[in-house]
Protein backbone atom coordinates (compact mmCIF):
# COMPACT_ATOMS: atom_id res chain seq x y z
CA UNK A 1 0.00 0.00 0.00
CA UNK A 2 2.87 2.77 0.98
CA UNK A 3 4.37 1.43 -2.70
CA UNK A 4 1.17 2.66 -3.84
CA UNK A 5 1.09 5.93 -2.34
CA UNK A 6 4.61 6.94 -3.27
CA UNK A 7 3.45 6.08 -7.11
CA UNK A 8 0.30 8.12 -6.85
CA UNK A 9 2.32 10.92 -4.99
CA UNK A 10 5.02 10.99 -8.01
CA UNK A 11 2.64 11.44 -10.50
CA UNK A 12 0.57 14.00 -8.66
CA UNK A 13 3.85 16.34 -8.42
CA UNK A 14 4.63 15.56 -11.73
CA UNK A 15 1.22 16.71 -13.02
CA UNK A 16 1.06 19.32 -10.86
CA UNK A 17 4.61 20.76 -12.05
CA UNK A 18 3.39 20.29 -15.80
CA UNK A 19 0.26 22.03 -15.19
CA UNK A 20 2.20 25.06 -13.79
CA UNK A 21 4.88 24.67 -16.76
CA UNK A 22 2.36 24.44 -19.17
CA UNK A 23 -0.09 27.22 -17.82
CA UNK A 24 2.67 29.71 -17.43
CA UNK A 25 4.26 29.23 -20.97
CA UNK A 26 0.71 29.65 -22.21
CA UNK A 27 0.40 32.62 -20.71
CA UNK A 28 3.71 34.32 -21.73
CA UNK A 29 2.57 33.03 -25.57
CA UNK A 30 -0.53 35.02 -24.82
CA UNK A 31 1.13 38.41 -23.86
CA UNK A 32 4.42 37.93 -26.22
CA UNK A 33 5.05 41.09 -28.00
CA UNK A 34 5.27 39.72 -30.88
CA UNK A 35 1.88 37.92 -30.88
CA UNK A 36 0.45 41.14 -29.87
CA UNK A 37 2.02 43.07 -32.74
CA UNK A 38 1.83 40.40 -35.49
CA UNK A 39 -1.26 41.78 -37.37
CA UNK A 40 0.36 45.65 -36.79
CA UNK A 41 3.80 45.16 -37.63
CA UNK A 42 4.92 43.72 -41.14
CA UNK A 43 7.63 40.74 -40.89
CA UNK A 44 11.21 41.82 -41.90
CA UNK A 45 12.17 38.06 -42.50
CA UNK A 46 11.39 35.94 -45.59
CA UNK A 47 10.23 32.70 -43.68
CA UNK A 48 7.60 33.99 -40.92
CA UNK A 49 4.36 33.33 -41.69
CA UNK A 50 1.73 36.06 -41.86
CA UNK A 51 0.92 38.31 -38.96
CA UNK A 52 -2.49 37.19 -38.38
CA UNK A 53 -1.83 33.07 -38.85
CA UNK A 54 1.38 34.03 -36.36
CA UNK A 55 -1.60 34.99 -34.17
CA UNK A 56 -3.69 33.14 -34.24
CA UNK A 57 -1.74 30.04 -34.37
CA UNK A 58 0.13 31.75 -30.99
CA UNK A 59 -3.67 31.87 -29.54
CA UNK A 60 -4.89 28.55 -30.59
CA UNK A 61 -1.11 27.09 -29.33
CA UNK A 62 -1.14 29.25 -25.87
CA UNK A 63 -4.86 27.78 -25.16
CA UNK A 64 -4.39 23.95 -26.26
CA UNK A 65 -1.03 23.83 -23.56
CA UNK A 66 -3.12 25.34 -21.23
CA UNK A 67 -5.94 22.69 -21.61
CA UNK A 68 -2.94 19.78 -22.04
CA UNK A 69 -1.73 20.91 -18.38
CA UNK A 70 -5.53 21.64 -16.71
CA UNK A 71 -6.55 17.61 -18.23
CA UNK A 72 -3.22 16.20 -17.08
CA UNK A 73 -3.35 18.00 -13.60
CA UNK A 74 -6.88 17.02 -13.04
CA UNK A 75 -5.90 13.06 -14.42
CA UNK A 76 -2.38 13.47 -12.12
CA UNK A 77 -5.14 13.54 -8.89
CA UNK A 78 -5.94 9.59 -9.89
CA UNK A 79 -9.44 9.70 -9.34
CA UNK A 80 -10.87 6.70 -10.63
CA UNK A 81 -14.17 8.67 -12.01
CA UNK A 82 -11.52 10.66 -14.15
CA UNK A 83 -8.90 8.46 -14.94
CA UNK A 84 -10.71 5.49 -16.23
CA UNK A 85 -12.21 7.13 -18.70
CA UNK A 86 -12.10 6.61 -22.44
CA UNK A 87 -11.21 10.12 -22.59
CA UNK A 88 -8.13 9.99 -20.08
CA UNK A 89 -6.96 7.00 -22.37
CA UNK A 90 -6.83 9.75 -25.50
CA UNK A 91 -5.46 12.14 -23.09
CA UNK A 92 -2.69 9.85 -21.76
CA UNK A 93 -1.71 9.50 -25.73
CA UNK A 94 -2.00 13.08 -26.35
CA UNK A 95 0.05 13.87 -23.89
CA UNK A 96 2.74 11.24 -24.76
CA UNK A 97 2.58 12.19 -28.73
CA UNK A 98 3.27 15.96 -27.43
CA UNK A 99 5.87 15.47 -24.80
CA UNK A 100 7.87 13.17 -27.61
CA UNK A 101 6.90 16.36 -30.14
CA UNK A 102 8.09 18.62 -27.38
CA UNK A 103 11.48 16.80 -26.47
CA UNK A 104 12.57 16.61 -30.21
CA UNK A 105 11.64 20.22 -30.99
CA UNK A 106 13.72 21.23 -27.60
CA UNK A 107 16.77 19.01 -28.84
CA UNK A 108 16.12 20.44 -32.08
CA UNK A 109 16.79 24.28 -30.94
CA UNK A 110 19.13 23.44 -28.75
CA UNK A 111 21.32 22.35 -31.95
CA UNK A 112 20.34 25.52 -33.87
CA UNK A 113 21.15 28.33 -30.92
CA UNK A 114 24.22 26.26 -30.24
CA UNK A 115 24.90 26.48 -34.40
CA UNK A 116 24.54 30.33 -33.30
CA UNK A 117 21.00 30.68 -34.58
CA UNK A 118 19.62 32.12 -31.40
CA UNK A 119 17.77 35.52 -32.85
CA UNK A 120 16.11 36.82 -29.56
CA UNK A 121 15.93 35.34 -25.84
CA UNK A 122 13.01 33.67 -27.02
CA UNK A 123 14.76 31.33 -29.19
CA UNK A 124 16.67 30.76 -25.10
CA UNK A 125 13.08 30.34 -23.82
CA UNK A 126 11.41 28.62 -26.11
CA UNK A 127 14.58 25.68 -26.25
CA UNK A 128 14.08 25.38 -22.42
CA UNK A 129 10.23 25.00 -22.19
CA UNK A 130 9.99 22.63 -24.74
CA UNK A 131 13.15 20.37 -23.26
CA UNK A 132 11.49 20.33 -20.01
CA UNK A 133 7.98 19.79 -20.80
CA UNK A 134 9.51 16.23 -22.56
CA UNK A 135 11.58 14.88 -19.92
CA UNK A 136 8.45 15.98 -17.69
CA UNK A 137 6.10 14.66 -19.79
CA UNK A 138 7.29 11.26 -20.96
CA UNK A 139 7.58 9.82 -17.57
CA UNK A 140 4.31 11.49 -16.35
CA UNK A 141 2.47 10.25 -19.38
CA UNK A 142 4.20 6.53 -18.10
CA UNK A 143 2.86 7.22 -14.76
CA UNK A 144 -0.30 8.19 -15.49
CA UNK A 145 -0.37 4.41 -17.82
CA UNK A 146 0.17 2.57 -14.96
CA UNK A 147 -1.98 4.51 -12.59
CA UNK A 148 -5.00 4.18 -15.04
CA UNK A 149 -3.76 0.48 -15.42
CA UNK A 150 -4.20 0.21 -11.17
CA UNK A 151 -7.17 1.96 -11.15
CA UNK A 152 -9.30 -0.19 -13.72
CA UNK A 153 -8.13 -3.24 -12.15
CA UNK A 154 -9.31 -2.17 -8.56
CA UNK A 155 -13.13 -3.40 -8.39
Amino acid sequence: MSDQIGVDGATYKLGRFFFHWCVAFGIVILLAFQSLTATIVPSTVDYEVSGAASLIGSVVFAIFLIYLGATTYRLAHGEKAVIGTREAGIRIVVLLIFSVLALIRGAWWIVDVAGGNAASVFNYVGMAWFTIAGIIGIPLALKLVALRKTRLQEH
